[in-house]
């Protein structure tokens, strides 16, 4: 493994890690799942995700997006989730806080 990518992104042996996302300055945690329909190529599935399916108690559709509600895509918080039904509602939410904020 190459020292910068070592740098960046952690051991890439160990079960949990944090992988950056794409654009700038994001970064989200990604935990290594075995059989999750949710996954990746590697096998990992964000870490918000897994906490909403948890409290819902199913797993979520592919069209199924995560709202960070302090749009810190690495608080986890159950009360900073908002699990929205597809990309559309997803969009909405973030127009809103621009008008109100």
């Amino acid at each position: 493994m190459h020292y910068k990518t070592w740098w960046r992104y952690g051991n890439a042996n160990v079960e949990k890690h944090a992988r950056r996302g794409f654009g700038k300055g994001r970064r989200e945690v990604r935990i290594k799942v075995v059989g999750h329909p949710g996954g990746n190529s590697s096998n990992c599935v964000k870490r918000a995700r897994l906490k909403v399916e948890k409290v819902i108690g199913r797993l979520l559709k592919p069209s199924e997006v995560i709202h960070h509600v302090n749009r810190d895509s690495q608080d986890d918080r159950n009360e900073n989730l908002v699990a929205c039904e597809n990309q559309s509602y997803h969009m909405l939410l973030h127009c809103k806080e621009r008008l109100t904020s």
